[in-house]
């Protein structure tokens, strides 16, 4: 990848699809941060491909559920405003993004979604949350949604959010 987004995989399951992911998902991170005004040369995000035993590990000890998910998010700062006050010190790491192979592919396909379109949709989603964004109230859900399905729709990707 490069320096903006360090990668980490756990799971070698992973390297193929990453092979005709990686510069598609640095594509996203620019443009997303670009759109939230921020400088992404003065940003990077660590992500960890793992699999369902690893993540649900992280799950159980950060969030105290104790089963996989598909992915899991660790923000360093809680909104944009904290971001672009930091930015203006030094550069940042906006956090920590963890994917498991196993639930990803187990919910595209069941979904009936392509696996890159998935982890695309995936890693827009782990990326908001370290921007802030956040679903845990139906109106913050609402706003959060709306951004993912109106930017996956410019990789037309269908909306995410609807069973297919």
């Amino acid at each position: 990848m490069n320096n903006n987004l360090i990668q980490t995989i756990n799971d070698p399951r992973w390297n193929k699809l990453l092979e005709t992911s990686d510069d598609i998902l640095l594509d996203i991170y620019c443009f997303i941060l670009a759109e939230h005004g921020i400088d992404s040369t003065k940003t990077e995000v660590s992500l960890l491909f793992t699999n369902d035993h690893e993540i649900q590990q992280f799950n159980h000890q950060y969030r105290n559920k104790n089963k996989p998910t598909d992915v899991l998010s660790f923000q360093q700062f809680d909104d944009l405003d904290s971001i672009q006050d930091a930015l203006t010190k030094h550069p940042i790491s906006l956090g920590d993004i963890i994917l498991s192979f196993d639930t990803m592919i187990k919910d595209a396909e069941t979904q009936n979604k392509s696996h890159q379109d998935h982890l695309i949709h995936l890693f827009v989603h782990g990326l908001l949350h370290l921007l802030g964004y956040d679903h845990e109230l139906t109106e913050e859900a609402e706003v959060m949604e709306a951004y993912e399905i109106k930017f996956l729709a410019q990789y037309n990707i269908a909306d995410p959010y609807q069973s297919g």
